[in-house]
């Protein structure tokens, strides 16, 4: 017989660091230091745990970093990126470096970050960079423009450079180089206090300033227009193993379980509800691949957690395609209290008076076949 696990309550973690207290809940660290408390994304803080900083000066480091982030997060200039544009930029163009956002808001995946000539992880080499123009005070952009003139391998990302071009230094773009406008595809400000990969609505235009001489084909540049013009409401994250990723995810509220050295196969769900209807959908860790469906509104339209009953259902359906050990990752509470309540009784008989009966009673046929087929099933509650 193949057990059933459930872990609906989520627990705290001892995250602190270098006399720096830290505890990690759902995602996101409380930090206390001793010039105040503060708080941000999870993976984030284990990230700059690991990569940022020694021992001795973490602490002032990182109140300096804090500080720095807060005056950007005041600059109307200023954009933190969707880590979609950055991460296809990266591939098109092979940068390794990025430049111009501090150590709480740079994305993980690349293997060296730093603000002007001041690292922040990684190393200085002759890769190609990305820099984000705004993100630099003037002093850290007069240091990278020499860099720039000469290097000739570059993609920056600054505000349109119109008419108040002169109230701000602009970066050295030689003519020949290649422009793309986009507006929206910025995090929201402040994101990096809980890692929301929510996009802001109201959007900033930019403009994208590629090299002359750089490597990047007119096929790319035209499929990175592309991305760049795309309207979404979330950054979708792509867990890869690059640069210090398998750092900054092994602090998720998954990968401080140890969930990622999981020996099966772990789903991850989510659904939408809104004006247009109601979608569920899952996501394997193994395969990078998932599904996806709408879901009808059931009985009286249905309750508020239809569509992540839905999207477990799904879930649970494609692991009858294999034989592993699965673990299940949902921020459905009530689904576990339903499942546990009859995954060893048979059918709830009250299930037909549930606005959801019907998708509960197929997730609970599923459950029992693969309690028959001796596999193990674990629910874990996370975080949205």
């Amino acid at each position: 017989m193949g057990p059933i696990r459930f872990h609906p309550e989520p627990e705290s973690t001892n995250t602190s660091n270098a006399h720096v207290k830290a505890t990690t809940f759902q995602g996101t660290t409380s930090v206390i230091t001793s010039r105040g408390p503060y708080q941000l994304e999870g993976a984030r803080w284990h990230l700059l745990t690991k990569v940022f900083s020694n021992p001795e000066s973490f602490n002032s480091d990182l109140h300096s970093e804090l500080l720095l982030q807060k005056l950007l997060d005041e600059n109307p200039k200023y954009r933190s990126f969707s880590w979609q544009v950055l991460r296809k930029a990266s591939d098109f163009f092979g940068a390794k470096t990025y430049i111009g956002e501090t150590g709480l808001t740079t994305p993980p995946f690349f293997p060296n970050a730093r603000r002007g000539a001041k690292i922040t992880w990684g190393a200085l080499d002759d890769s190609p960079v990305i820099v984000n123009w705004n993100g630099l005070d003037p002093s850290e952009q007069a240091e990278i423009t020499p860099t720039l003139e000469i290097a000739n391998n570059w993609i920056i990302f600054t505000h349109p450079l119109g008419p108040d071009k002169a109230a701000t230094p602009t970066p050295p773009i030689p003519k020949g180089a290649q422009r793309i406008l986009y507006t929206k595809g910025n995090r929201e400000r402040g994101w990096w206090r809980t890692g929301t990969k929510k996009l802001d609505s109201y959007g900033l235009d930019t403009e994208v300033w590629i090299s002359q001489n750089s490597t990047i084909s007119d096929s790319n540049i035209i499929a990175l227009e592309s991305l760049l013009q795309t309207k979404s409401e979330k950054d979708l994250a792509d867990m890869r193993s690059e640069g210090a990723e398998p750092i900054y995810w092994g602090g998720t509220e998954s990968g401080l379980m140890g969930i990622y050295n999981f020996p099966g196969v772990i789903y991850a769900t989510d659904s939408s509800k809104g004006s247009t209807g109601m979608g569920a959908g899952f996501y394997r860790h193994d395969t990078k691949g998932g599904g996806c469906c709408r879901v009808g509104g059931g009985v009286g339209g249905g309750s508020s957690d239809r569509a992540k009953f839905a999207a477990a259902c799904l879930a649970l359906e494609d692991s009858l395609t294999h034989d592993q050990p699965i673990v299940f990752l949902t921020d459905s509470k009530r689904l576990m209290t339903v499942a546990s309540n009859w995954v060893g009784e048979g059918k709830d008989p009250l299930l037909r008076h549930s606005p959801d009966g019907d998708i509960l009673a197929h997730i609970i046929k599923v459950l029992h076949q693969r309690v028959g087929m001796g596999l193990f099933t674990m629910f874990i509650k996370i975080s949205k």
